[in-house]
């Protein structure tokens, strides 16, 4: 159940570049948490884009004569970003260098250091049991179970599948049709 708030000035990425971007970042993200890239997860990773009008992002106190962006990521407690372990600052890490280079990228930037300066990430962790959809609050072993049933299941992860797969992603083939 991952999420990305991107802000950055509008008229920086075309629309097409803006779609690639977005796409690019979700599987990004669910790479990076260690979860599988389907559908369903698919379904249950967000990105809203923020397109801020000229002059409603300043560095310094003044307009940037360049794009800047910010990537906001957030994600339940528990997952591969987690902990300050080997493996959770490994895959932050790695979280940050793609979405860096996926947004410059999209911009038709080079990735020089910069560029790079350009570009803020920021993860942040919900604490267990504060993670909420579906009217409901979500605990980590729910949100695993949604994302890998062969991990175990749980009442509420059987639910939410099932609300998933039939409104989520029924709506999503019913707009492409």
């Amino acid at each position: 159940m991952p999420m990305i708030d991107l802000t950055y000035p509008a008229g920086s990425l075309s629309p097409a570049a803006r779609a690639d971007a977005v796409d690019a970042l979700t599987a990004a993200l669910l790479r990076c948490e260690g979860a599988p890239d389907n559908e369903r997860t698919r379904a249950l990773t967000w990105v809203f884009v923020h397109e801020l009008p000229e002059g409603a992002i300043n560095v310094g106190g003044r307009p940037f004569p360049k794009p800047v962006y910010r990537a906001m990521v957030t994600v339940p407690e528990g997952t591969m970003l987690h902990g300050p372990g080997p493996f959770g600052v490994q895959s932050r890490r790695q979280l940050v260098r793609e979405v860096t280079d996926i947004l410059l990228a999209a911009e038709g930037t080079e990735t020089t250091p910069r560029d790079e300066a350009r570009v803020q990430c920021l993860v942040r962790e919900i604490t267990d049991g504060y993670w909420g959809g579906l009217g409901t609050t979500f605990r980590m072993e729910d949100i695993a179970s949604i994302a890998a049933p062969e991990a175990g299941d749980t009442p509420l992860a059987m639910q939410a599948r099932e609300t998933i797969d039939q409104v989520v992603l029924g709506d999503r083939l019913v707009a492409t049709s």
